[in-house]
């Protein structure tokens, strides 16, 4: 066996500090409740069941050292992506397996979002009742209640979704985050897996896809310790990217849909699929037949309700975006209708142009990329773990601008949430 250049030993030593960094951040956020760790259970208590298996092997996590230890595994990260041609593939996977499997086993991070899956599982079990027309507020006795925060929405996931909810509603609270996690960290490790399969595809090296993906912090921390649903969306979707690869036109078109099914803003690449991929017309017929499956067991089981909690949530508006920031620059406290108006006509245009340019022959995998930016640039309520719905069409791009600009994204869904804007 060779030796290792000096390049190898400087990228295996920044997998090591991802690694050891991850561990202390992992082990700190479990020693007690953490503002910047969970802000959303702060009133809630930290029962061992919360704080997970590593309670006890770190110290308390404070803002500045949460955030020291995030920005740190960033550029990590972007140390990592830069020597990723020296990085073995067995290490880059080595590397994830483990971060994966920390993250997973850390109490949660972010908004405590899983608690709303649990929480809307158990309306429908062990309730009776229906996530798209009841609310939380109806069965403030159930145990979740306590730890959700959507108390007054109705479920703003697509049918697939709440139907990856309901087995989180025959459990209890605590075996339903764990549950939760499990499941978001399997997601995930299939995102990995898919993203280096296209680039194989592609004929593209998987170490450079595998090193983007698979260590991105803010898939890690807010994803998988978050314990997410957007990483299921993300891996039906990719799913669809690959088989249509692989010229199962009709089975990539069923993913597709899966994912939109799951949440609509993975709707992006299905639209892409179908201007610009080739075989389109099984594509189309794939993504119908499998629009009408699922449209049919919806209304069976849920009504003809199941868009009411996204409508709810268009209202809803954050300062930690790029149209909040704007509107704080102007000198307004909340997003006003026309700050909010202009960014949604300037990814119509966006989304327009894209697709057109598609279908006059560009890579349709990256103008999805380029559209899922210009959403991320438009969405007036952004939560860092949008970020995922970026990061494999990056990683699978041509050329690097697009990487770049999920780069970019990455420390700014970060560097937002440092900024003190109330």
């Amino acid at each position: 066996m060779r030796g290792l250049t000096q390049r190898e030993v400087l990228a295996a030593a920044v997998l090591a500090a991802m690694v050891a960094l991850s561990a202390k951040l992992a082990f700190d956020a479990a020693a007690m409740p953490s503002k910047p760790l969970v802000f959303s259970l702060a009133g809630r208590g930290f029962p061992g069941w919360l704080s997970g298996p590593f309670h006890g092997l770190g110290a308390h996590l404070t803002w500045t050292s949460f955030y020291a230890l995030v920005l740190a595994l960033c550029a990590l990260w972007g140390a990592a992506c830069a020597l990723a041609g020296s990085i073995r593939l067995r290490w880059a996977l080595a590397a994830v397996g483990v971060l994966h499997l920390v993250f997973a086993l850390a109490p949660p991070i972010g908004l405590s979002d899983a608690f709303n899956y649990i929480a809307y599982g158990r309306l429908a079990v062990e309730h009776g009742l229906n996530p798209y027309t009841d609310t939380l507020v109806q069965v403030p006795h159930d145990p979740a209640f306590a730890y959700a925060t959507w108390p007054d929405w109705t479920n703003p996931y697509g049918p697939l979704a709440t139907l990856a909810f309901l087995p989180l509603g025959l459990t209890g609270v605590p075996e339903g985050l764990w549950l939760a996690k499990l499941g978001a960290a399997a997601a995930s490790l299939g995102v990995v897996a898919l993203t280096a399969a296209c680039a194989r595809d592609l004929g593209r090296p998987a170490t450079p896809a595998v090193v983007f993906v698979g260590l991105n912090p803010v898939l890690l921390l807010y994803g998988v310790a978050g314990a997410h649903v957007d990483l299921l969306v993300v891996v039906l979707s990719l799913a669809g990217v690959w088989m249509v690869l692989r010229g199962r036109a009709a089975g990539g078109g069923a993913a597709l849909v899966a994912g939109a099914a799951m949440k609509v803003t993975a709707a992006l690449p299905l639209l892409f699929a179908l201007a610009g991929a080739r075989r389109r017309r099984a594509l189309a017929l794939g993504a119908a037949g499998a629009g009408a499956a699922v449209g049919l067991l919806a209304l069976v089981l849920f009504g003809p309700h199941f868009f009411a909690g996204v409508a709810d949530q268009r209202e809803i508006t954050s300062p930690r975006s790029a149209p909040g920031l704007l509107a704080r620059l102007a000198g307004f406290d909340d997003v006003p209708p026309g700050f909010a108006a202009a960014a949604l006509a300037g990814f119509a245009g966006a989304l327009a142009w894209l697709l057109r340019a598609t279908w006059r022959g560009r890579d349709w995998i990256e103008a999805a990329g380029w559209a899922t930016v210009a959403l991320l640039l438009a969405l007036t309520w952004l939560m860092p773990w949008y970020v995922v719905w970026l990061l494999p069409l990056a990683a699978l791009s041509a050329g690097p601008r697009l990487r770049y600009a999920a780069a970019a994204l990455t420390v700014f869904v970060v560097a937002v949430r440092i900024i003190p804007l109330g």
